[in-house]
């Protein structure tokens, strides 16, 4: 029994002996990478200390005070009566309280709204933290509650079947497209309670504007194509139907006498598809006026007659053709991570537009076989190479393009060092015995990729030229054994500690990159050379003539 004993203890000793040394292997050779947080409220609290949470500060008053305001203004009709009947249609006696004032009920929509937007805040602060710390978001969304309240106000008092058609989801898909779709289907919600409280029969309206604002929010998860929004808003439409029916029975109508169910029906209808115009108008609007990448900008941008794109290929065409192979890899492998395929291609495109200042400069654009670097000093070659970064931000600046089309060429280099450049000054003061060079001299100006789609461009932008100059090798082994090195390399140099990239969404980009560049730069057939005809007509051949060798072969595409 002891010697049993004993042989199992030793047996987990040797066990576990050797899983810890395999840990602190793993621990040794491990590269560290930046790993999602997932207690939100630590982060809100760092932030809070540190003051970044100002805005909603002013947020939270500011949106009680006017839309308070918005809902007990008699100059839009009677106050809402929810407050004094609850769930009775509006009466005369509304129109009594115009110059009776009635204090309580003011107290209790200033106390309900205020209730509303310090939840809302609350919500900002611990889940919504990018739009919290952001003056300009945070005036969006108080921009849509404004407008959502004061369109209800005008046209919702004096309830009829014209109700069901108000396009309230139109609020929640805009902050939905715009900013998060979280936020969005919150807002919706709270707007579908104020909004249905500003009618008599509330519950009803209330119920289904929240069902056709989740709806709206939910379908706006990837907006990719402008067809998006009317295929939500028709969703937002028919999510109607079975509420609209339900209270319509409930309220007594007979089953014979579906003329009534069949006209609000069509209501609800046109009410999803409102939803979706004014969606789209305001997705338009409010993402010019607030500074936010939409999809119209991106598509607009993408135009191959955009005149930044024009003069890349007129003056600049090896960096052109660079920046269409980079831009195709990009928007593969946001597409198979789920990142914004559209931003990464645009991006792509005008990751390098700085390059047109001095084309000659970059070895993509030396055609006659002379590299200007030779008479440079490798510290003037790394300042004139890292000026193309912020000449292309000042080159999209003046043609308007999209902002995080911006950060895609200011980010896209990051902090990363000039290997070349670095290693030929370490050359050349190390053969005159000198002190080595500073290293920061060397490496761009940064900020490092704050987003997936820059990071994933910053990664494709290494690729591409290295698999076009050869340095890769040829066969699809050589590639991927390269590309792992390149992405080691920018982890191991902290390149992608704020992307937000994964380890495994790491290995989907690189799966995504050699498909594509397995594509482009295939091995090609080679076929014979062609001899000559015998000229037996014109003449026999000349004997000096060397015979054409079958191992002679020529490249044919």
């Amino acid at each position: 029994m002891r010697a049993g004993s004993c042989a199992r203890r030793s047996g987990f000793c040797v066990v576990f002996l050797i899983l810890s040394e395999r840990e602190a292997h793993m621990a040794e050779n491990a590269v560290p990478f930046p790993r999602r947080t997932r207690h939100h409220h630590r982060l809100a609290l760092r932030l809070w200390q540190r003051r970044h949470f100002w805005p909603v500060l002013l947020f939270w008053p500011l949106a009680t005070v006017t839309l308070s305001a918005i809902l007990l203004a008699p100059i839009f009709g009677p106050p809402t009566t929810f407050f004094w009947d609850f769930g009775q249609p509006a009466t005369d006696s509304g129109a009594e309280g115009l110059t009776n004032i009635n204090w309580s009920a003011n107290i209790g929509v200033l106390l309900l709204v205020g209730g509303l937007m310090l939840g809302l805040s609350f919500y900002l602060v611990s889940w919504a933290q990018s739009v919290a710390t952001r003056p300009r978001s945070l005036l969006l969304v108080l921009a849509v509650l404004l407008l959502t309240v004061l369109a209800a106000r005008v046209t919702l008092p004096g309830w009829s079947g014209w109700s069901y058609a108000f396009p309230l989801a139109a609020s929640a898909m805009t902050i939905a497209a715009l900013l998060d779709v979280q936020l969005g289907l919150v807002t919706g919600l709270i707007l579908a309670f104020l909004v249905g409280a500003v009618v008599g029969d509330s519950i009803a309206l209330s119920l289904i504007y929240a069902v056709g604002a989740t709806i709206g929010a939910l379908g706006m998860r990837r907006v990719n194509r402008l067809g998006r929004f009317g295929i939500v808003g028709l969703a937002v439409g028919l999510s109607s139907l079975p509420l609209i029916g339900a209270f319509t029975f409930m309220s007594g109508i007979e089953p014979h006498d579906l003329r009534s169910l069949i006209t609000l029906s069509l209501v609800g209808l046109v009410g999803g598809e409102l939803s979706a115009v004014m969606a789209l108008s305001l997705y338009s609007f409010f993402g010019s006026l607030f500074g936010i990448t939409t999809m119209l900008q991106l598509f607009d941008a993408s135009r191959p007659n955009h005149p930044l794109l024009n003069r890349l290929l007129l003056e600049a065409p090896g960096t052109y053709h660079h920046s269409i192979v980079m831009a195709a890899m990009a928007e593969r492998a946001a597409q198979d991570i789920g990142a914004d395929s559209l931003l990464a291609r645009v991006g792509g495109f005008y990751h390098d537009v700085g390059k047109i200042v001095h084309p000659q400069l970059f070895v993509e654009n030396q055609f006659n076989g002379r590299n200007v670097h030779d008479q440079l000093t490798p510290l003037s070659s790394a300042k004139v190479i890292r000026a193309h970064v912020s000449q292309g931000l000042r080159m999209a600046s003046k043609h308007h393009l999209p902002a995080r089309v911006r950060d895609c060429i200011a980010e896209h280099h990051g902090t990363s060092r000039m290997e070349f450049f670095y290693d030929k000054a370490r050359r050349q003061v190390a053969e005159q015995g000198m002190e080595p060079p500073d290293e920061m001299a060397f490496r761009y100006k940064g900020p490092r990729p704050r987003s997936r789609e820059t990071a994933i461009l910053m990664l494709a932008d290494g690729v591409e030229p290295m698999v076009r100059s050869g340095q890769a090798g040829h066969t699809p082994e050589e590639m991927d054994a390269a590309i792992q090195q390149l992405f080691h390399d920018r982890l191991a140099d902290g390149q992608l500690a704020e992307s937000g990239l994964t380890i495994q969404e790491l290995d989907t980009i690189r799966q995504s990159f050699l498909s594509i560049l397995r594509g482009m730069f295939h091995q090609r057939i080679l076929y014979p050379e062609l001899r000559a005809e015998i000229e037996a007509e014109t003449g026999s051949k000349a004997e000096d003539e060397p015979a054409l060798s079958t191992g002679q072969m020529k490249q044919v595409s």
